[in-house]
């Protein structure tokens, strides 16, 4: 559970500081802060649904479900509502340019997710992985 956050965290981290210098450029300072706060915002829920999913993993289907369904779904208002918040409330973040950049960390970071959970189920797939009781997880 760790290693998978510390390679969310650190996808983050590497998509922001690939992504610093064209926002410093192309917007400047104002480009750099977009960057990193749109950054946080998808770091934070998406780290959250990941914990919640690992939470749920050896439980029933129907929670590993509504951890899949309700983490996209809770992903998403964060993201947008804490969006909208700043575009509406905060000066500097009312541009299209902020929004071009939630939309970039959004789905590199929907992307480095995906990637996770699959690497997991191949893990938990692999011969030897099942749990303690010897059955199969689905």
């Amino acid at each position: 559970m760790k290693r998978r956050l510390l390679l969310l965290v650190g996808g983050v981290l590497a998509l922001w500081l690939l992504a610093a210098w064209p926002a410093l450029v192309l917007a400047g300072e104002v480009g750099l802060l977009h960057t990193a706060v749109a950054a946080g915002l998808c770091l934070v829920p998406m780290a959250a649904t990941q914990l919640w999913c690992d939470l749920v993993l050896h439980k029933d289907s129907e929670q590993q479900l509504l951890a899949v369904f309700g983490g996209t779904g809770l992903r998403m208002a964060v993201v947008l509502g804490a969006g909208m918040v700043l575009y509406h409330k905060v000066a500097e973040f009312h541009t299209v340019g902020f929004w071009l950049w939630v939309i970039v960390f959004y789905l590199a970071t929907l992307g480095l997710e995906i990637v996770l959970v699959i690497r997991r189920q191949a893990e938990l797939d692999a011969p030897g992985s099942r749990p303690a009781g010897g059955e199969r997880v689905s």
